[in-house]
């Protein structure tokens, strides 16, 4: 959700509503869990954590040819 641009616990209905774009997309709550289960040393990675050479913030990765 993050990468995706989204800011707020909502922006998750979003992708759940174009779920043949994203596939699955995990329940609001589940996200909360997931959020509310972050220790303060994994949070500071989380937040110094940079995109690899050559992607800018908030871009997805190319696909794999086929």
């Amino acid at each position: 959700m993050l990468a995706d641009g989204g800011e707020v616990m909502t922006d998750l209905a979003l992708l759940r509503d174009q779920a043949e774009v994203f596939g699955p997309v995990a329940s609001t709550p589940t996200a909360w869990r997931l959020l509310a289960g972050i220790d303060s040393a994994a949070l500071a990675r989380l937040r110094s954590a940079e995109p690899p050479p050559g992607m800018s913030p908030g871009c997805k990765p190319p696909r794999p040819r086929q």
